[in-house]
């Protein structure tokens, strides 16, 4: 896949926060898209992607995978960057080292081993924005640095083509079978 592409293709398998931060995080993604023209989505850190032949597929073995994992602490870092659609502008995300570990109980479930390495991040913005524009957009936002929160649902979605159109198709508690 063109890490410049604004196109995915797939399922991706999202750890999403609940509540106010939600909230705020959905505000913020609101903010930077509308200075910039990016799609918006709802706030999530990409715990993999996820392969199959239908839906039915994905969501069965996703709540498989849900099962056996346990709610998982995360906490909002520093703003970072790349090159690339996808990871344009973005939150660190602070995570104890089990959730890697996690990201590659699901590679290994959907056989979707990635080149690059597992960066859990919390994106504000998709595009190909200069740095003069991310400067701009960590002007634009406020974000609770340090907020903790705790991942307690894996979201299934079907990202097929730009940001706008991918679907929900399931979520699923954590650690439901412990």
């Amino acid at each position: 896949m063109d890490p410049r592409s604004d196109q995915a293709s797939g399922y991706h398998l999202f750890l999403e926060p609940e509540g106010g931060l939600q909230a705020w995080l959905k505000q913020c993604i609101e903010i930077v898209s509308e200075l910039h023209g990016g799609p918006t989505f709802p706030p999530h850190i990409t715990l993999g992607r996820a392969s199959g032949e239908s839906d039915e597929e994905v969501i069965e073995r996703t709540q498989a995978l849900a099962d056996g994992f346990s709610p998982i602490p995360l906490r909002l870092g520093e703003l970072g960057g790349e090159d690339t659609f996808f990871r344009a502008f973005y939150i660190h995300i602070e995570a104890p080292p089990i959730l890697p570990l996690f990201h590659q109980k699901v590679a290994d479930v959907f056989d979707t081993h990635e080149e690059r390495a597992y960066m859990p991040h919390l994106s504000l913005f998709y595009g190909l924005p200069t740095q003069a524009m991310r400067t701009e957009m960590a002007k634009a936002i406020t974000y609770p640095k340090g907020e903790e929160f705790i991942a307690s649902r894996i979201h299934v979605y079907r990202t097929e083509g730009r940001a706008e159109e991918w679907e929900k198709i399931g979520e699923f508690p954590l650690g439901s079978s412990l």
